[in-house]
């Protein structure tokens, strides 16, 4: 796969669905992640979605570079 190109991985668990996309960008500095203000990247609107939804949702910065985005939904009997 050449460099910079995103990627995404399913994997379907006992009714959760996990979802990995790695954007193959350059990146982000994780510190910057714990401080800046997340209402102004849509961040926080994506947290209470997932939230709402009784899932998880997680950003990560990846050395040296690539940020990713990970997001855990319950699917079946146990979603909302």
């Amino acid at each position: 796969m050449p460099p910079g190109a995103p990627t995404l991985k399913r994997l379907y668990q006992a009714k959760t669905l996990h979802l990995v996309v790695d954007d193959g960008g350059s990146g982000v500095d994780s510190s910057a992640l714990n401080n800046v203000d997340t209402r102004a990247l849509g961040v926080l609107g994506m947290l209470e979605m997932a939230a709402d939804m009784d899932a998880t949702f997680e950003i990560v910065a990846l050395s040296p570079r690539c940020t990713r985005i990970k997001h855990v939904v319950p699917y079946g009997s146990q979603a909302r």
